[in-house]
């Protein structure tokens, strides 16, 4: 027999890894969908996290929803799309909308780093015998890990 009020949740924490990264949003957003396929009717919910709240440590929200008889594994399928409010820009970010089935969901905020890297080519050529060099970036976005090289590279001469 098949659990048909079962629930499951779905938690959505807001991973600002820097600091100075939360005086830049005014409000998240996230947009979530589950779609039944056996005639019932669809869940949906939006999750908010303004930057009062996650300020006081309110960093943490859950979507419950349930399994309504559905039999298979995929009944735990949602779809979700997150939203980011910058503060004084009057700009949003709106993302896509993208496939889960996991109980949990980080979201980071969508800044850019900016990162200098200096090096000595002298050095580099007469000490380590280092003739062209190549620095990529490996990120992490949701549950998709990539390594991009966004921009060309700079040569700033001295």
């Amino acid at each position: 027999m098949i659990p048909i009020f079962k629930c499951a949740t779905s938690t959505y924490r807001w991973m600002g890894l820097f600091p100075k990264h939360l005086g830049k949003f005014s409000t998240s957003f996230l947009n979530f969908r589950k779609a039944y396929t056996n005639g019932q009717s669809d869940v949906t919910k939006d999750v908010v996290f303004d930057r009062k709240a996650v300020e006081a440590g309110n960093v943490l929200q859950h979507v419950l929803y349930p399994r309504l008889g559905l039999q298979k594994f995929d009944w735990l399928n949602y779809e979700y799309r997150i939203s980011w409010s910058l503060k004084g820009r009057n700009k949003s970010i709106d993302g896509q909308w993208m496939k889960a089935n996991g109980n949990a969901i980080a979201l980071v905020p969508p800044f850019v780093k900016t990162i200098e890297i200096d090096a000595d080519r002298g050095f580099l050529r007469k000490k380590c015998d280092v003739r062209p060099l190549s620095v990529f970036f490996a990120i992490v976005q949701g549950s998709n890990q990539s390594c991009k090289n966004p921009c060309p590279a700079q040569v700033i001469p001295k």
